[in-house]
């Protein structure tokens, strides 16, 4: 065993590529070899954790224990000896609190030449508020980068901040191009100063908020408007995770984003209705913002899907600028939104379904000029619509050539354009069912309307799917449309 350590620490030794990442948190024998192999020239990733308090809440590397042991290192007791590793560091992740303003009140005078991402985290004790912050703490907070740093680090491209707003000397760093807001980075009621400051950096094309509020009190109370517009020159990207909806398009209502190319809404917190909705009910009032409507307006391809965990539906929507069969994970969309659905109180119990409160979400956007629509549920059995969510999601379109269902059940869904008064999508040419079931009669009774009013659907593909009743012959659908394609 003695020999197999020996090998070990020789290798390491003798490594330094090894030992690019390093947390000040290890056990002091694993940083004492860390910070001896990682060399003198190889960009680090430095990790370093806050001063301990006595009670904490759970911290990234160091687990959620209610009280913490003290780090092998940190800035508190160890800022001369961490001073040449935080010089060497690409990355660098480190938390302000208020002891360590109390420690070193003028500021770390860190140098970072080769920093290019800084994760900056501010840690109040658990059970204190901004009040108790001292006036040295709060102002050393809003110029935090000042405080880290003597000269700015020219390379700096990525900052995540969690616990403190955007810091305002950020305008002092022009190679800026990705910000994310973390957690508690955000007051609802005065959005305005922190978008300003954010409009300041003029390289900025990639923009994050996640989670940014610290919880939802006060997310459904009327907040006033902002009170000037606010401009995102450079902005490629806007990102959204993790907060409601409705808090995604109040930080939106002031920005202008002339070139944004992309908006993600991921994991959107929505309400599921207290109320049942009746069949042609759309409630809720679709959101003008100039440039969500450019680019939603260049959107020609739209996939809705939904998966399920137990009970539970994730929804998502995905609007590219051209059909893409072979779309997968990470490649470029003009809107991408996914939704999960916040708990309601124990004394409500809702009536209406999880993917109507979706349908009612999606309404608020604008899809006019989707020519494909693609609903493919990623459920492990066959998917049912509920009564009443055709009717509003089909309110949305009004340009559709091309509907493509797979894994769903099409009874209601092709009932529903049957009957509708006026026809809906007047153009629609390509109905795709792949994976699906339902009744031969219902599909019958679609095909057979729209030819009667001279709007013959021109292909019908079949593929994979059951028709009922067991036994139905499909064969004559084929004289009430242009071209009918069965494969088993």
């Amino acid at each position: 065993m003695s020999e197999l350590v020996s090998t070990r620490q020789r290798l390491a030794l003798t490594s330094p590529e090894l030992f690019t990442t390093v947390d000040c948190g290890w056990p002091p024998a694993s940083l004492d070899l860390a910070l001896q192999s990682c060399g003198s020239r190889v960009p680090l990733k430095l990790y370093i954790p806050p001063i301990p308090f006595t009670r904490t809440h759970p911290i990234s590397n160091l687990g959620s224990g209610k009280t913490l042991s003290e780090p092998s290192m940190t800035l508190g007791k160890d800022l001369p000896t961490l001073l040449p590793f935080i010089s060497r560091s690409a990355f660098l992740e480190i938390t302000l609190q208020e002891m360590l303003v109390q420690c070193y009140p003028n500021g770390l005078s860190l140098s970072g030449p080769a920093l290019r991402t800084l994760y900056l985290t501010f840690l109040k004790q658990e059970g204190s508020h901004d009040s108790d912050m001292s006036p040295l703490c709060r102002n050393r907070v809003k110029t935090a980068l000042r405080f880290l740093f003597q000269e700015p680090p020219l390379q700096l491209a990525s900052l995540h901040c969690t616990g403190l707003g955007i810091p305002a000397d950020v305008i002092d760093y022009p190679g800026l191009t990705t910000i994310t807001m973390g957690s508690n980075t955000l007051q609802r009621r005065d959005l305005q100063s922190s978008l300003q400051v954010l409009s300041r950096i003029p390289a900025l094309t990639f923009l994050e908020f996640r989670a940014p509020f610290s919880d939802l009190n006060g997310a459904f109370a009327s907040v006033p408007p902002a009170q000037a517009s606010v401009a995102l020159t450079h902005l490629q990207k806007l990102v959204f995770s993790d907060l409601l909806l409705k808090d995604a398009f109040r930080i939106l209502d002031p920005l202008s984003l002339p070139c944004v190319t992309s908006i993600s809404l991921g994991k959107m917190q929505i309400r599921e209705s207290l109320q049942p909705l009746a069949p042609y009910q759309v409630p809720l009032p679709k959101i003008w913002h100039p440039d969500l409507q450019r680019l939603t307006g260049q959107g020609i391809s739209l996939k809705l899907s939904w998966r399920t965990e137990g009970s539970s539906y994730f929804p998502r929507a995905i609007l590219l600028e051209s059909p893409q069969p072979n779309w997968s994970e990470g490649d470029p969309a003009l809107l991408d939104a996914s939704f999960t659905y916040i708990e309601l109180p124990s004394t409500y119990v809702s009536q209406t379904h999880p993917l109507i409160t979706f349908v009612e979400s999606i309404y608020q956007l604008s899809f006019e000029g989707v020519q494909m629509l693609e609903i493919i549920p990623t459920t492990s059995s066959l998917s049912i619509l509920p009564p009443g969510a055709p009717n509003q999601l089909f309110a949305i379109y009004s340009s559709l050539t091309i509907l493509r269902l797979e894994n769903l059940g099409w009874d209601n869904i092709l009932e529903c354009l049957s009957m509708a008064q006026p026809l809906l999508f007047p153009h629609l040419s390509v109905l795709s069912l792949r994976r699906c079931a339902g009744n031969g009669e219902s599909l019958l009774q679609f095909l057979w309307s729209r030819m009667q009013m001279r709007r013959t659907i021109q292909t019908c593909d079949l593929r994979s799917s059951k028709i009922y009743p067991r036994g139905y012959d499909p064969a004559p659908l084929a004289q009430f449309v242009g071209q009918l394609r069965v494969i088993p």
